[in-house]
């Protein structure tokens, strides 16, 4: 089976769990045994780091059922939302878990210069920098000292879902708004294979173009034509595995347990069906 040595993971919100059940098989066949370097956007940098700490991808899923973390997500202020353009969302909820999940694996949260010393693996979580009009890849390289924490929150932090957040002075938003699937990061000599579940971005549920569905598709459209031409020149170094899930809104974070097991069993099935025809 072939080998790879840097996984790359796209954003999707809660399309996460289609991407984990896509890397159980991965896992189960040892095509991640050599993966060194994990590139993740948004939720695929999260992913990547639990990866990293020994988390198994079905043992995130089983986690996320049994101690119900997405009903753990609540709502932010409306106020907040309406005078200071805060989220709709507490990233502090999300925030509590994933301090959690780093607990029973460590005993303390890690800077991207320890997750590298301790692990020998390289994380790059992508994110935008607004204050300087930049995107920005943060690793052992580029910011040793940051807390993952701080890290993954800047790769997440999707504008008027989450409240705005700070480092050094910066504001920071989610890398999704300039490269949602950073295939470009990879290095010259790395031999990749990416994962996303990005599809559209919006839940597909007929071929009706309703107002909010259009004005979604403008926003993001140019977004995806940029990333295309960042990424075209590392096309013949990287397998891309798509799993469109548009059936499964990106922002549902009520989703049922039932749903999860769904997508997480629709990812792995898709996996093997493509490794199988190969």
């Amino acid at each position: 089976m072939e080998k790879f040595d840097t996984l790359v993971l796209s954003g999707g919100g809660v399309r996460g769990f289609v991407v984990l059940g896509a890397l159980q098989y991965l896992q189960d066949t040892g095509t991640m045994d050599g993966i060194t370097t994990y590139i993740g956007t948004s939720i695929g940098s999260v992913i990547s780091f639990l990866l990293i700490i020994g988390y198994e991808p079905c043992d995130i899923v089983i986690r996320f059922i049994q101690f119900k973390y997405l009903s753990r997500i609540k709502p932010a202020s409306i106020l907040g939302l309406l005078l200071k353009g805060d989220g709709i969302l507490r990233y502090d909820d999300f925030n509590e878990i994933l301090t959690e999940m780093i607990l029973l694996k460590r005993d303390n949260v890690p800077t991207l210069e320890e997750i590298e010393k301790d692990y020998r693996k390289n994380l790059i979580c992508v994110t935008y920098n607004y204050s300087q009009k930049k995107e920005m890849s943060l690793s052992s390289e580029t910011h040793p000292k940051i807390n993952v924490l701080d890290a993954l929150r800047m790769s997440c932090n999707l504008p008027f879902i989450f409240s705005h957040f700070q480092y050094e002075g910066d504001h920071y938003f989610d890398g999704f708004l300039t490269s949602n699937f950073p295939i470009h990061k990879i290095s010259s000599t790395g031999h990749a294979i990416g994962i996303t579940a990005e599809g559209t971005m919006c839940l597909d549920t007929d071929d009706t173009l309703d107002f909010w569905k259009i004005i979604w598709n403008l926003f993001v459209t140019p977004m995806q034509e940029l990333q295309s031409i960042k990424n075209a020149p590392f096309l013949d170094r990287c397998k891309i595995i798509e799993l469109d899930m548009n059936k499964y809104s990106f922002l549902d974070y009520k989703l049922s347990s039932k749903n999860m097991l769904n997508m997480y069993s629709e990812g792995f099935s898709k996996m093997l069906s493509i490794f199988n025809l190969n």
